[in-house]
C-alpha cells in the first residue's frame, strides 16, 4: 500500500489538519508535510498506561506519551 497522507485529511471544522495516521509514517509524515512547508505540531493517540502514570485523569485522557503510541494527529501552529 502507498500512503497517501490526504487519506487522513480531517474534516474542516475539526482543528486537526491530519488525524489517526498510524504511527510508522510518522516520518514519512514529517518529509511531507517539511516540502509542503506547513507548520505544524504533533500529538500522539493511544493507550495510557493509568498503572504507571499518577497525573490526573484529565491530563491522562488527553496526552499519551510517543512510546505507546499507535496513531497521532496533525495540527497547525498558524
Amino acid at each position: 500500500m502507498v500512503f497517501n497522507i490526504f487519506d487522513f485529511e480531517s474534516p474542516e471544522e475539526e482543528s486537526s489538519i491530519f488525524k489517526a495516521i498510524p504511527i510508522q509514517y510518522l516520518d514519512e509524515t514529517k518529509e511531507i508535510l517539511k516540502g509542503m512547508n506547513i507548520r505544524y505540531y504533533v500529538r500522539y493517540r493511544g493507550p495510557r498506561l493509568s498503572t504507571v502514570d499518577s497525573r490526573p485523569y484529565y491530563l491522562k485522557q488527553s496526552i499519551c506519551l510517543r512510546k505507546f503510541a499507535t496513531k497521532f494527529s496533525v495540527y497547525s501552529k498558524d
